[in-house]
């Protein structure tokens, strides 16, 4: 057995058992839309098929809109008695009725985005899940705590905000309808057996009061939609007040695509995303790029016009603290936690 092929075979089997929790008997459904993801799923597949986990590959190339797309993969759901479904596709579903209606019939959901077997392997194959789990769940505790935000880079990137999530204080003003509670996900890449759904490990999400958050964000990785964006070699800028983006600069090409993409459409800071999986890269998928450890997402506009762009390097504050920076997380508890997320890692 070569190396590469060794290597696929591990990702596969920590994706089924670390990941999904599938167990022989168990039937799990992938669903695809273009390459890579298809090449991803048959490695998947061929695995699953060996452990005895019946697996199908649900093709949606062939579809010509959305709405297809939907009705398709909603049949198949419907129709398949499946325990688990995997995202391998291009295009997300998460907004639609196909995630509520797996999630009904108990299912477990995944998404990779269209991921290519080098990111599976690093993303997946590489990462100890236990303590990537463990690690976002101490970053979460963290976060709950902030009052306030500062967020930084070299590039220029200039933000702040407030936040009152686990203030009594804020709670009340909020029942009263005299502010906007901030917020804090949980991190990604959590399931359990019970049911639920999650993306790609290694991700936290949280966004200010939105009337609070003002500043600049230079976008200098990658912006995904529209297509026509994606690395970007000129940043992006973005000029931020109350919560809402005011002025889109930057790359004189890209910049002009995003506004037209954008014309006439909410643009509301929607969250802010901490990545840290240790063998996530900026690539060209989207659900790869911002997890890229120690970097950060930040997402504005509702689906289908919601775009989401990753800021290299950044300095992140809360409460005067420097939670990360220079792609390091100094604060004690992480950076112990942190030294332990590879599986090459000792413990």
């Amino acid at each position: 057995m070569n190396t590469e092929h060794a290597d696929i075979e591990n990702a596969c089997l920590s994706f089924l058992r670390d990941v999904m929790l599938l167990e022989k008997g168990e039937r799990l459904l992938i669903y695809i839309d273009r390459a890579p993801g298809d090449q991803v799923a048959g490695d998947i597949q061929a695995c699953a098929q060996a452990s005895g986990i019946e697996t199908d590959i649900f093709e949606l190339r062939d579809f010509s809109s959305l709405k297809d797309m939907v009705d398709a993969l909603s049949g198949k759901i419907s129709a398949g008695n499946y325990d688990a479904v995997c995202e391998l596709s291009y295009r997300y579903f998460y907004p639609t009725r196909v995630w509520g209606q797996a999630l009904q019939r108990g299912c477990r959901i995944y998404a990779l985005g269209p991921m290519d077997r080098s990111a599976f392997v690093r993303c997946i194959g590489e990462v100890n899940h236990a303590k990537l789990e463990k690690f976002g769940m101490a970053l979460y505790r963290l976060v709950s705590k902030a009052r306030h935000v500062q967020l930084e880079t070299a590039s220029g990137t200039r933000i702040s905000c407030r936040m009152n999530t686990s203030s009594l204080t804020g709670r009340i003003l909020a029942k009263l309808k005299l502010t906007d509670l901030s917020q804090v996900w949980l991190p990604t890449g959590i399931l359990s057996r019970d049911g639920g759904a999650t993306f790609l490990g290694g991700q936290l999400s949280f966004l200010g009061i939105p009337d609070t958050i003002e500043g600049t964000a230079v976008i200098d990785g990658f912006m995904w939609p529209p297509d026509e964006v994606g690395h970007l070699e000129e940043p992006i800028v973005l000029e931020i007040e109350r919560g809402m983006v005011v002025k889109i600069a930057g790359d004189p090409v890209k910049s002009r695509i995003l506004e037209k993409w954008l014309e006439g459409r909410e643009r509301a800071i929607e969250h802010f995303c901490i990545g840290f999986n240790p063998g996530a890269r900026i690539s060209s998928n989207l659900a790869e790029a911002e997890r890229a450890y120690g970097h950060i997402n930040i997402g504005l506009g509702k689906y289908p016009y919601h775009t989401d762009g990753v800021i290299r390097n950044p300095k992140l504050t809360i409460n005067g603290s420097v939670l990360m920076e220079n792609n390091a997380f100094p604060q004690d508890e992480l950076c112990g936690l942190a030294k332990n997320l590879r599986r090459t890692d000792t413990a």
